[in-house]
């Protein structure tokens, strides 16, 4: 019976032992990606005027006129991203605004997005903009590779004339892609997407 009792009791001591030496106390650490995204051009507004002016806030580029500007009057259209004063051009280039973020270059449009490395610039990698509905524009070069300060920046062009305003009043998201730059396979791993807001009016 003695016997019994001992063996009992050095049962539930190894059983204790056992299940302490299993548990974890402390908290495992979060893992945080080392890559993200940061100052998307998003959301991006596209108007286009009629009879070639623009009309108030806005300035022309390419034949768009483009919210975050200045207007022209007397029918005067401003080419080439610049912004107008009376009916004379100037040589102001269009700049982000908080409701409507876009740059303007010659006769496009440029989306960006810059990608950092725990925080800093991430200069030299690959982006990817996917394919989208051509009906709403394109996009000039699907891969770019990010600059000294981590920006990618794609070239848009909106279409023009019946076929701009086929789609006037409509939204279309489309994304961009960083891939895993030490992937082997044919289909790369994604580490990060951004999303972009195209509204045209």
């Amino acid at each position: 019976m003695k016997k019994n009792i001992i063996y009992s009791f050095t049962f539930i001591a190894i059983s204790v032992l056992l299940t302490a030496c299993g548990s974890n106390s402390k908290t495992d650490p979060i893992k945080v990606a080392p890559y993200s995204f940061f100052n998307a051009t998003t959301p991006i507004t596209i108007t286009k005027s009629g009879g070639g002016s623009c009309s108030a806030g806005t300035s022309s580029s390419g034949g768009l006129c483009l919210a975050g500007g200045t207007s022209c009057s007397g029918g005067t259209s401003c080419s080439g991203g610049t912004s107008c004063s009376g009916t004379s051009c100037g040589s102001t280039t269009d700049s982000n605004s908080s409701s409507s973020s876009q740059i303007s270059k010659s006769d496009g449009m440029y989306i960006s997005v810059q990608l950092l490395n725990h925080g800093l610039v991430a200069p030299g990698e690959l982006i990817q903009m996917l394919s989208f509905d051509i009906a709403y524009g394109a996009i000039v070069n699907q891969y770019v590779i990010t600059d000294q300060n981590g920006r990618a920046t794609f070239e848009y062009e909106a279409p023009t004339g019946s076929n701009y305003n086929a789609i006037r009043g409509k939204n279309i998201t489309i994304q961009a892609q960083y891939l895993d730059p030490e992937s082997t396979s044919t289909t790369p791993k994604v580490l990060l997407t951004q999303d972009f807001v195209l509204q045209f009016r």
